[in-house]
């Protein structure tokens, strides 16, 4: 699937693949179940792009630039060692962001498990 079309669970998931992936060991259902059902700090966890507590600081952490194009969100990072730029868009600028950083991590498509797809 296109990083660009990523939302919802699947988004959450494949940010989960990256921040904390022996959280996927058991695979999709388990990880379902333990989203809906761990709570830190008053907060469901794997949340990643719904999330301000959780996916704002991997904006922060990650340096990436938020903006707004066109009235649509909008993140970019500049990979500076790799002399490449990764962008991000969706409805809402953390959707955008959390796109961004699976596209600089993961490249432009992913494999999903069936179940998210």
């Amino acid at each position: 699937m296109k990083t660009s079309e990523l939302k919802d669970l699947a988004l959450d998931w494949a940010v989960t693949a990256i921040e904390n992936p022996d959280a996927l060991k058991y695979g999709v259902e388990d990880w379902r179940s333990r989203r809906r059902h761990d709570v830190k700090d008053g907060e469901f966890l794997f949340r990643w792009s719904s999330s301000w507590a959780q996916g704002g600081p991997i904006i922060e952490r990650e340096e990436l630039t938020l903006s707004c194009h066109w009235q649509r969100p909008h993140a970019i990072k500049v990979l500076v060692d790799e002399k490449r730029v990764v962008q991000g868009n969706g409805p809402t600028p953390l959707i955008a962001a959390m796109r961004c950083y699976v596209a600089s991590k993961l490249g432009d498509t992913i494999d999903l498990p069936e179940e998210l797809k």
